[in-house]
């Protein structure tokens, strides 16, 4: 596949499948926006923001970090306004961002409940959307 000049957001792309997603668009020419909301690894979790880039730029590929909370529909705006300044467009968004919890469906608090239909399916609808 050929994405020479593509521009491209992957949420998520701090660590796991979005880290290994925004590396593969990357290798195949598209430009990244390495989307999440870590800057500093917190403990017993490996992978930043930064870090994915310094990956993607180290194998001679373009990308940027931008902290993003893809529940907070302000920080998406301002994600799309910095891809937008970097890059001057978008082709490709990669809404892999989400959570999950071990707890069987019914021991799930409604707290934990909001918390998981924010992110996988709110945060999802507003990058989209923007």
């Amino acid at each position: 596949m050929n994405l020479n000049g593509k521009v491209a957001i992957v949420t998520g792309a701090s660590r796991g499948i979005g880290k290994a997603i925004a590396i593969e668009l990357a290798k195949q020419g598209a430009d990244i926006v390495v989307a999440a909301r870590t800057q500093k690894p917190p403990k017993n979790i490996k992978g930043t923001i930064h870090q994915t880039v310094d990956q993607i730029k180290s194998m001679g590929g373009n990308a940027v970090a931008v902290k993003t909370k893809i529940t907070n529909a302000e920080m998406i705006e301002k994600m799309v306004q910095q891809t937008l300044e970097s890059f001057n467009r978008i082709d490709i968004l990669v809404n892999n961002a989400a959570t999950n919890h071990p707890e069987h469906f019914k021991d799930i608090n409604q707290g934990l409940w909001d918390t998981i239909m924010d992110t996988n399916l709110r945060g999802l609808v507003l990058c989209t959307r923007a």
